[in-house]
C-alpha cells in the first residue's frame, strides 16, 4: 500500500468538507421547509381559534339574544351583563390580535386575513360594540387602537353583524 502525500490528504479533506457542506445545506433546506409548513399550520389554527371565539359568543338562543342585545345597545345591559359582554368581546379581540400578528409575520395569507378582518369589522361597527369600545378603549395598547381605527375605516359601509343576521335595532 502506497503512502499518501500531504497534498493528497489535503485533497481528500477538501472533498469530505464539500460533501459535509452539501449534506448540511440539504438538512437546512429540509428544516426550513418543515418550519414553513409548521408556521402555515399555526396560522390556520389561529384563524380557526378566532372564528371559534366568534361562534362561541353564543351557545344557545338565550346567549344569542344577549349578544344581539349588547351589540345593539351596550348601555341597555345591566352592570352584570356588561361584564359578561365585555369578556366576550375581549376574548374575540385577543384572538384577532394573534391572527393579526401572524399575518404581519407572513404566516397567514392576505386573503384569509382580509376575511378575518372583515368578520372583526362586522362586530366592531355594531352600535353596542362601538359604545363598548369607547368605554374600554383606554385599556387597549396603542397599536390595537390604531388597528381598530384602520379596520373600521377600510370596512365602512359594509354590513354589521346585526345586519348580517337581519336583526332589527331596538327589537328585543
Amino acid at each position: 500500500m502506497k503512502k499518501l502525500t500531504l497534498g493528497q490528504w489535503t485533497s481528500i479533506a477538501e472533498i469530505m468538507g464539500m460533501v459535509a457542506v452539501v449534506i448540511s445545506l440539504v438538512f437546512v433546506g429540509l428544516e426550513i421547509r418543515h418550519n414553513t409548513d409548521q408556521s402555515r399550520a399555526e396560522g390556520i389554527e389561529t384563524g380557526t381559534n378566532f372564528i371559534k371565539a366568534i361562534y362561541n359568543m353564543v351557545g344557545t338562543t338565550e346567549d344569542a339574544d344577549f349578544v344581539l342585545k349588547g351589540l345593539t345597545d351596550f348601555n341597555d345591559l345591566t352592570p352584570s351583563e356588561k361584564i359578561v359582554f365585555d369578556g366576550i368581546l375581549v376574548n374575540v379581540t385577543v384572538e384577532f390580535e394573534v391572527v393579526e400578528e401572524l399575518f404581519t409575520q407572513g404566516h397567514i395569507s392576505a386573503d384569509r386575513y382580509y376575511n378575518y378582518e372583515e368578520m372583526m369589522s362586522r362586530i366592531l361597527m355594531c352600535p353596542g360594540a362601538i359604545t363598548w369600545y369607547e368605554k374600554t378603549e383606554n385599556t387597549f395598547p396603542e397599536e390595537v387602537k390604531e388597528r381598530f381605527k384602520l379596520i373600521k375605516q377600510s370596512h365602512v359601509g359594509k354590513e354589521t353583524l346585526l345586519e348580517y343576521f337581519d336583526y332589527e335595532l331596538g327589537e328585543n
